[in-house]
């Protein structure tokens, strides 16, 4: 296995065991994880009835600039057209471009991991409260599953995803 899918690796199973990965949010998703990483960051778990979000970095970063080229949502996914990351200050597309560099994935893989994890995942962050934490963890580590299976054909590795990442995962305690 590669190095680069050694660290995403690693990030995801640090998500999952810190509680900091979420679908539907651009802040702490899987592609939100890797670019906080890539920024110096970390994900981190906010109190929402302070500060009315769910999730945040530390140090403060804006992790969630690359939801300005794609995302997904309920309509599928969207890829925003060239061009239009002028919207973003050029010194944020900067350091966007700087931490998608740094964690060594293109923004196209960006774009399938963020397709897969997000199409391979059930529950939304705003609904975890209401499931127990085993359901929550089951449901993240199906989508990571997918999401580590796509990452190996980037790099044409043969290792078996059960091998790579579910066990590791799955020995996480809750």
């Amino acid at each position: 296995m590669t190095k680069r899918i050694e660290n995403a690796i690693d990030i995801f199973l640090d998500a999952i065991n810190e509680g900091t990965l979420a679908k539907g949010t651009c802040t702490a998703c899987a592609v939100g994880n890797l670019v906080a990483h890539g920024m110096g960051s970390k994900v981190v778990k906010e109190n929402f009835l302070t500060t009315l979000r769910h999730y945040a970095t530390k140090p403060n970063v804006p992790n969630y600039d690359w939801a300005y080229l794609f995302r997904t949502d309920s309509y599928g996914q969207q890829s925003v057209k060239p061009g239009l990351h002028k919207a973003l200050a050029e010194d944020r597309y900067k350091n966007l471009r700087d931490a998608i560099e740094k964690i060594d994935f293109t923004i196209d893989e960006l774009r399938q991991i963020e397709y897969v994890f997000e199409t391979n995942t059930e529950l939304t962050y705003d609904v975890y409260k209401h499931r127990t934490k085993e359901e929550v963890r089951a449901d993240q580590i199906k989508g990571l599953e997918a999401v580590v299976k796509l990452m190996l054909t980037f790099d044409e590795q043969v290792d078996d995803v059960k091998e790579v990442f579910t066990t590791k995962a799955e020995a996480i305690p809750c």
